[in-house]
C-alpha cells in the first residue's frame, strides 16, 4: 500500500512519521511490534531492488544495530564536509583509513588515530 503525504493533513503527523506504530518518537520512527529483524532499505536503479538488494541499516531480532551492504563488491563509505573520505569497510572487510584525513601531529587524546611520515599511530592521550 502506497500513501502519498503530500495528500494528508500534516497537522496529523506533528512533523514525525511513523510506521508500525501511530506515536512516533523521533521524526521517523519505524517499530515493528514483534521481534522479527526490522530495516530500512536503500535502493536505486544501480542496486537491486529485493530484499537482498541496496544497503540497509536497521536492528536484528536480538537487538543489534546492523549496516549491511547488500551488493556484491561494493563499500560502505563514510564522509565529512560533504566530499571528503574519512572512512571505508571495504566489501572485503579491509577498512580503509584516508590518511590526508588524519592529523600529521599527536592529538593528545587518547584514542585518537594520526599520522607520522608513513606510519599510522594512536594516541594515548
Amino acid at each position: 500500500m502506497a500513501i502519498r503525504l503530500r495528500d494528508l493533513d500534516p497537522a496529523v503527523f506533528l512533523n514525525k512519521l511513523g510506521v508500525g506504530t501511530s506515536n512516533p518518537q523521533r521524526e521517523v520512527q519505524i517499530h515493528n511490534p514483534s521481534a522479527a529483524s526490522t530495516f530500512l532499505q536503500i535502493t536505486n536503479s544501480t542496486s537491486t531492488s529485493g530484499v537482498n538488494g541496496g544497503f540497509q541499516f536497521g536492528v536484528n531480532s536480538a537487538g543489534d544495530g546492523q549496516i549491511v551492504q547488500r551488493e556484491s563488491g561494493k563499500d560502505i563509505v563514510f564522509y565529512r564536509s560533504g566530499s571528503t573520505e574519512v572512512l571505508r569497510i571495504k566489501s572485503d572487510g579491509k577498512i580503509v583509513i584516508p590518511t590526508a584525513s588524519l592529523p600529521t601531529s599527536n592529538p593528545a587524546s587518547a584514542g585518537t588515530l594520526w599520522r607520522d611520515g608513513t606510519d599510522l599511530k594512536i594516541s594515548l592521550g
